[in-house]
C-alpha cells in the first residue's frame, strides 16, 4: 500500500531535496539524449534560480512523510502569445521510486487549481516530444499537446 503524500507551496528549505529530484530527472534525460546522440542538458537548479520560483508562490512540492518526492516549477508569465497572464510549467519531476502513485497528477491538478484561484486562464508546458510518459499525464490533466520545436540563442 502507497503512503498517502502532500501538496504544498515550495519553501526556501526545499532546495537541496529539489536539485536532489532534478539531478536523477536529467540524469534520465542524458541517457536518453545519449542513446539518441543529442547535446547534453544542463542542471539548472541553483540557489538564484531557486528563490525566484519560492517567491512565485506558484512552484509546489508532493511530500511522503516529510520527504520531498516530487516538485513543480511555474512562473506566472505576463503577456505571452497573445494572454495578459498565464502559468508556465517549466519543471515537473517525481524520484523515480515514487511514480507511478498519483504524484505527478496531483502536482498538476495543484498549479491547475492555483491557475484557477488566481484567475490564470491559460498554463502552458513544454516537453520532450519523445517523452510519452509526460505526454500522457499531461493529456489525463486536460492540456492540449501539440507538436512544437523550440530555437533559442545562447549568449557567450
Amino acid at each position: 500500500m502507497f503512503q498517502e503524500f502532500i501538496v504544498r507551496t515550495l519553501k526556501g528549505r526545499d532546495f537541496e531535496a529539489v536539485s536532489e529530484i532534478q539531478g536523477a530527472m536529467v540524469e534520465e534525460y542524458q541517457d536518453y539524449l545519449r542513446r539518441i546522440k543529442q547535446d547534453r542538458i544542463r542542471l539548472c537548479v541553483n540557489e538564484a534560480y531557486f528563490d525566484y520560483y519560492v517567491k512565485t508562490g506558484s512552484s509546489f512540492v508532493a511530500e511522503i512523510g516529510h520527504k520531498v518526492v516530487g516538485f513543480v516549477l511555474s512562473p506566472t508569465v505576463n503577456f505571452v502569445h497573445g494572454d495578459e497572464r498565464l502559468l508556465w510549467l517549466e519543471d515537473i519531476a517525481v524520484l523515480p521510486q515514487f511514480r507511478r502513485r498519483g504524484v505527478g497528477s496531483a502536482l498538476v491538478s495543484k498549479i491547475l487549481e492555483y491557475a484557477k484561484k488566481q484567475q490564470i486562464r491559460r498554463v502552458n508546458a513544454t516537453l520532450n516530444p519523445n517523452n510519452e510518459k509526460s505526454r500522457g499525464l499531461l493529456l489525463r490533466a486536460g492540456f492540449s499537446v501539440k507538436e512544437w520545436l523550440i530555437a533559442y540563442h545562447e549568449q557567450l
